[in-house]
């Protein structure tokens, strides 16, 4: 189930990212980002649609990211 929507949701197959650690690196955050989309509580949109308003609202992004890091404001 990870790898489909690793493969699908950010294209991981297609990453050129090959030489030295950056590619476990990479696949680290991208399962990173996919379990903060997926263990969102406010938006019950699909991953696919969670990840574009992630990109386009600083505050969505900002409300995903306030459990890893306390954000100030």
């Amino acid at each position: 189930r990870l790898h489909w929507v690793l493969d699908v949701l950010m294209q991981e197959d297609k990453a050129r990212n090959r030489t030295g650690d950056s590619a476990h690196n990479f696949s680290l955050l991208r399962q990173m980002a996919t379990n903060l989309l997926r263990y969102s509580q406010t938006n019950k949109h699909s991953l696919k649609v969670r990840r574009k308003q992630a990109a386009w609202s600083t505050d969505y992004l900002a409300e995903l990211l306030e459990p890893l890091i306390p954000l100030q404001q």
